[in-house]
C-alpha cells in the first residue's frame, strides 16, 4: 500500500503540471484543435472517417475516397484495435486528440517513474519521469502531428521495465503476462518501427542476463514474450503486413531511401543546441513545415546529458585511478551502451562504419524503415533513466530538487511553444462546390503535390471527410500497383518512388487517362491546360479547376484483350499508349482462361445501383459477352458475384478490377470481405485460449 501511495502522489503532481502545461489546448473550444502537421493533414481525416463509419453502422475495411480506393482498416495508423481509439468515438475529434495526447503523456510519466524507480529514489525517479514526458521528443511529436509515434513510444519504458523484471527476477505468470500485455499495447498502437527497435533492445537485455546468469533461458523467455504478443495481436498486424506487402514498401526501401534522414556527426551538437540551423540543415529530414522554427526532434535536454556525461567521466576517472567511490548499478552501463548503439545506427552512412547498412542487410525489418534518426527513440528513453540514477547519488535533497527543477524547466521552456491551438481543417467552400458539381461518383484529380500552397484550400486527404472520390492522397502506405499505374499514366515506365513515397506523382491531365479514371474535376495550381478536352470551371489567383465531360463511368465494357507476360510489359504498354484503356483491357498471362468477348459491338448498358465503401451493386445488359473493365482498384479480399454465383475478379491494367461478363441481363455484386481478418482473428483467439490454459499451470522459473 505504501508503494502504491508513493507512486500515486508524483503521478497526481505530474497530472496537475500537465494541465498547466497544456492549458487551453487540453479542451479546445469550438472550431479549434491542437496543432500538429500530420494530425491536421492525415489523422484528423482518418479518425474522422473511422468514427463516421462506425457510428453509421459499418466497419470501414475499404476507403473509396483516396487513391481511387485503398484498404483502410488494415492501415497501421488506423489502430482499430488499440484501446485509446475508443476515445475518438466518445468525444468530438478536436477534444479527442488533446485527450489522447495528454493521457499518453501521463502513461509515459508513470512508466518512466516505475522504470527509474528500480534504480533511484522517488524524487530522482519523478525528475526522470518528467524529463521523459516533457522531452523535446514529445513536443516535436505533438507539433509534427505524429500521433502514432507518440502513442506507441510511451509503452517502451513499460516494456523495458517488464522485461528486466522478468529476466532478472525469474519467470512468474504475473511478470510474463505483464510483459506480454504492454508489448501487445505497443503493437496495437500501430507504429511498427518501434516494435523493431524494442526487439533489438530486448536482444541486448537477453544477452546481458544470459551472460550474468550463465544460461540461455533469457533468450527463450524474451522470444516467448514477443511471440506471444505477436500471436495475440495478429488480428491487427497480420492485415497490416498484407497491406505492406502490397504497398510501395513491399520488399523494403532501396537503401538510398531507407538511409534518408540520417544524423550527421557534425550535427551532434543538436543534443545541446537544438535550434542550431546550420546543424539542422545537415540532416536530410527534420520535421519540416509548420508555423514555428523547426527544432531537433529528439532533444532530451542538455542538462540531463551533461549530468550523465559528467557522472560517467568522474566515475571512470576514479575507477582508472583505483579511487574509492559510490558503486553504480551495472544497468547504468548497459543502458549507456545500448543508447550509444542506437545513436550509431542513427548516423546511417555518416558513421565511419555504417552499422545502419549492416542491419539493413542482415536484419530484414530495417529495410522497411525510413529515416535512421528514428533510432534515437531508444536514447530518448534511457537518458532519463540514467539521469535518475545520477540524481540518486546526490546526498542533499534540496540540491537534488534544484537540479531537477532546472532540468524540467529547460524542457518545458523548450517544449511549450510547440503546443498551441489552431483552426480546425476546413476546405474552401466555393472550391468544394465546384469539385462536387457533376456526377455523384465522378472522381476528382488533384494535380499538385503534398507541399503545394493549394493545401490551404483543400487538403489531399480532405476528400475522405467531404465524400469526394479522389485519385490521390497523402499516405506512406500506397498500393504499389496503383503507384506504378500513376507512373505509367505519366508516360514513365519506371518508378518515381524515390521522389514520391507519401503520394503518387501528380497525374498529367492526359485525356485518355482522365477518362479511364472517371475524372470529372481537375484541380491545378494555375491555368495549365490548353487542350480542348477540358473546360475551365473556375479559376483564381491560387488555382484553376477544370471539368471533364468525357469521363467514363466506374464500370464499362470492353471487348479487346491485350495479353502480357508481366507488370513491366503492362507498364510499358500503358506508358507508350499502345494500350487504349477505353476500348481494351491489359491482362497478364491467361488470366481469363478460354473466355473471350464477342466480336460484336459492346453496345449495352451498366447501371450502378449502389456504391458503398465495402459493397457495390450493378446491373448489366449486353448482347455479347464482354469484359467489364473498371477504374476500381484491385486488392485481395474483393470478390464478385454474377446473379448470385461467384466469379473471378482479375487484376487488370496493372492496378484495377475486371470480370468476365456473359451476354444478357445480369445482376452484379462486388463485396470487399478481407478473409485475412478471419484467419488473424482465429490466431489471436486461439493464442489467448492457449495463454490462459498455460498460465494456469503452476510453474515458476528462477533466474
Amino acid at each position: 500500500m505504501k508503494k502504491t501511495s508513493g507512486f500515486i502522489f508524483p503521478l497526481m503532481l505530474f497530472a496537475l503540471l500537465a494541465v498547466i502545461f497544456f492549458g487551453k489546448t487540453l479542451i479546445p473550444g469550438s472550431g479549434k484543435i491542437i496543432y500538429g502537421g500530420d494530425l491536421l493533414s492525415q489523422f484528423y481525416y482518418w479518425k474522422g472517417f473511422l468514427k463516421d463509419s462506425l457510428l453509421s453502422g459499418f466497419v470501414p475495411f475499404w476507403n473509396p475516397y483516396l487513391f481511387s480506393g485503398t484498404p483502410f482498416l488494415a492501415h497501421p495508423s488506423t489502430a482499430f484495435f488499440y484501446p485509446a481509439t475508443f476515445i475518438y468515438l466518445l468525444f468530438p475529434l478536436n477534444i479527442s486528440f488533446s485527450l489522447v495526447i495528454a493521457i499518453h503523456l501521463l502513461i509515459a510519466f508513470a512508466g518512466m517513474y516505475r522504470l527509474a524507480g528500480r534504480y533511484a529514489d522517488p524524487i530522482s525517479s519523478a525528475v526522470a519521469a518528467a524529463v521523459f514526458a516533457f522531452s523535446g521528443y514529445y513536443s516535436a511529436r505533438i507539433y509534427a502531428g505524429h500521433i502514432d509515434l507518440l502513442t506507441t513510444s510511451i509503452w517502451l519504458p513499460w516494456i523495458f521495465l517488464a522485461l528486466i523484471s522478468l529476466l532478472e527476477k525469474g519467470f512468474t505468470k504475473k511478470r510474463f503476462i505483464t510483459a506480454v500485455t504492454v508489448l501487445s499495447l505497443l503493437i496495437l498502437a500501430g507504429y511498427n518501427a518501434y516494435l523493431v527497435f524494442s526487439a533489438v533492445t530486448a536482444g541486448f537485455f537477453a544477452a546481458y542476463f544470459a551472460y550474468t546468469q550463465k544460461s540461455l533461458r533469457p533468450f527463450l523467455i524474451t522470444a516467448g514474450v514477443y511471440l506471444t504478443a505477436l500471436a495475440l495481436t495478429a488480428v491487427q498486424w497480420l492485415p497490416t503486413w498484407q497491406l505492406t506487402g502490397q504497398s510501395i514498401r513491399a520488399g523494403g526501401f532501396p537503401y538510398d531511401l531507407a538511409s534518408w534522414g540520417s544524423l550527421s556527426i557534425s550535427s551532434l551538437d543538436l543534443f545541446f543546441t537544438p535550434f542550431n540551423r546550420t546543424s539542422l540543415d545537415r540532416i536530410t529530414f527534420n520535421l519540416g513545415g509548420g508555423p514555428k522554427v523547426n527544432p531537433f526532434d529528439h532533444f532530451t535536454g542538455s542538462l540531463p546529458l551533461i549530468s550523465v556525461g559528467f557522472f560517467s567521466a568522474v566515475f571512470l576517472w576514479r575507477k582508472l585511478g583505483n579511487k574509492k567511490g559510490k558503486a553504480v548499478h551495472p544497468h547504468f552501463w548497459l543502458f549507456t551502451g545500448i543508447s550509444l548503439f542506437f545513436l550509431w545506427i542513427a548516423l546511417g552512412p555518416n558513421a565511419p562504419f555504417n552499422l545502419h547498412y549492416f542491419l539493413y542487410t542482415f536484419l530484414p525489418f530495417y529495410r522497411f524503415i525510413r529515416i535512421p534518426i528514428q533510432n534515437l527513440i531508444i536514447p530518448v528513453v534511457f537518458v532519463p533513466v540514467l539521469t535518475g540514477i545520477v540524481l540518486s547519488k546526490i546526498k542533499y535533497t534540496n540540491f537534488k530538487l534544484i537540479i531537477g527543477f532546472l532540468m524540467i524547466g529547460e524542457l518545458i521552456l523548450f517544449s511549450r511553444p510547440f503546443v498551441f491551438l489552431t483552426n480546425l481543417p476546413a476546405a474552401d467552400t466555393k472550391l468544394l462546390t465546384d469539385i462536387k458539381t457533376g456526377e455523384k461518383t465522378g472522381r476528382f484529380m488533384p494535380g499538385f503535390r503534398v507541399v503545394s500552397p493549394l493545401l490551404q484550400k483543400i487538403d489531399m486527404n480532405a476528400p475522405m471527410m467531404h465524400k469526394i472520390y479522389s485519385t490521390s492522397g497523402y499516405d506512406p502506405v500506397i498500393l504499389k500497383n496503383y503507384h506504378r499505374f500513376a507512373d505509367s499514366a505519366n508516360k514513365n515506365p519506371g518508378s518515381s518512388i524515390l521522389w514520391y513515397n507519401v503520394e503518387i506523382p501528380p497525374l498529367s491531365a492526359d485525356p485518355a487517362m482522365m477518362n479511364f479514371l472517371g475524372v470529372k474535376r481537375i484541380l491545378l495550381e494555375s491555368t495549365q491546360i490548353k487542350k480542348n478536352n477540358f473546360s475551365l470551371v473556375n479559376s483564381s489567383a491560387d488555382y484553376a479547376i477544370y471539368g471533364n465531360s468525357n469521363s467514363l463511368p466506374r464500370f464499362f465494357p470492353v471487348s479487346q484483350i491485350i495479353w502480357t507476360d508481366n507488370d513491366d510489359k503492362a507498364a510499358r504498354l500503358i506508358s507508350d499508349r499502345e494500350a487504349d484503356l477505353i476500348s481494351s483491357v491489359v491482362l497478364e498471362g491467361s488470366a481469363g482462361g478460354d473466355k473471350t468477348a464477342g466480336d460484336c459491338s459492346t453496345t449495352g448498358k451498366v447501371n450502378l445501383l449502389e456504391y458503398l465503401p465495402n459493397r457495390i451493386r450493378l446491373t448489366s445488359d449486353f448482347d455479347c459477352p464482354v469484359w467489364l473493365s473498371s477504374s476500381e482498384v484491385y486488392y485481395p479480399g474483393w470478390s464478385a458475384k454474377i446473379d448470385g454465383k461467384t466469379t473471378r475478379v482479375i487484376r487488370s491494367n496493372l492496378a484495377f478490377r475486371t470480370i468476365f461478363l456473359p451476354a444478357g441481363f445480369h445482376q452484379i455484386e462486388y463485396i470487399y470481405h478481407p478473409i485475412i481478418y478471419l484467419y488473424a482473428g482465429v490466431i489471436s483467439l486461439i493464442s489467448f485460449i492457449v495463454l490462459v490454459v498455460v498460465m494456469n499451470i503452476k510453474h515458476e522459473i528462477k533466474p
